[in-house]
């Protein structure tokens, strides 16, 4: 999502002819996917993952409560944290296997709780009321809709709150505990890692994150997945070589 503008003003200006599908999380196996090459590039939080696949970090990020700018919150403490109705994205309930917020499928872990579960447990534990998130939505599209209804707010990765804020009347508030920052990488099959096309389409997607990493340099990072990392530098052949051969397919979760 936070990525897309950016990505698409690229392949407008050099691949006005590639076709691009984005496809949305859903209960599809994605490792199956990638595997059979129905997907050229996931975006995530990857955990782990088994050593055919290959990975490269885009960005960080941690998060931030976001409410309806008609809501204004004065002071955000761990009280009055526990007192809002809540909702953050999740997969949950699609993933019944879901452990400590990833989901494991074909020896690829990917993260489907997209805000920091453990972080927000901890922070409330002593608190008079158990925290809970109160609706678990299953994207981010979803989010401004349920803050028109003035009592909601939301805990959001800090790329997306920005994002929305740009548009929607929208407040962003920093949250009374730390967050664990997580990675968001490009993943694919490393089979195709030595591909013009592979080359062009993951360099393209480090260009369109470029700007969240200048964003990030301040956070911690955590720790990356058990894939390789890898820095991609723009081939030189020409982009009607690439539309030429295969449109670029790219599965994406967060962005």
């Amino acid at each position: 999502m936070v990525m897309v503008p950016r990505l698409l003003s690229l392949l407008r200006q050099e691949a006005p002819l590639v076709e691009l599908v984005i496809r949305p999380e859903s209960m599809n196996d994605l490792a199956e996917q990638i595997d059979l090459g129905h997907i050229d590039a996931a975006i995530g939080t990857f955990a782990h993952s088994a050593t055919r696949f290959r990975s490269s970090s885009l960005f960080a990020c941690d998060d931030v409560l976001i409410t309806n700018s008609s809501r204004p919150l004065k002071n955000l403490s761990r009280e009055v944290l526990s007192r809002l109705s809540i909702a953050a994205v999740s997969s949950r309930g699609e993933h019944p296997e879901v452990v400590e917020g990833f989901v494991c499928q074909r020896d690829l872990s990917r993260r489907a709780e997209m805000y920091d579960r453990a972080a927000l447990e901890r922070a409330l534990s002593v608190s008079a009321q158990s925290p809970r998130i109160v609706v678990s939505l299953p994207h981010f599209l979803a989010v401004p809709t349920l803050l028109e209804q003035s009592d909601w707010s939301a805990i959001v990765p800090r790329p997306v709150a920005v994002s929305l804020a740009r548009t929607q009347p929208i407040s962003i508030y920093e949250l009374p505990y730390h967050s664990s920052s997580f990675d968001v990488s490009a993943l694919w099959h490393e089979r195709t890692t030595n591909d013009l096309p592979q080359q062009w389409l993951l360099d393209l997607l480090a260009r369109a994150t470029e700007h969240l990493r200048h964003r990030s340099t301040n956070l911690p990072f955590s720790e990356g997945s058990a894939s390789t990392h890898t820095h991609f530098r723009p081939p030189t052949h020409s982009t009607a070589e690439f539309t030429q051969r295969r449109p670029a397919a790219t599965d994406c979760r967060l962005l």
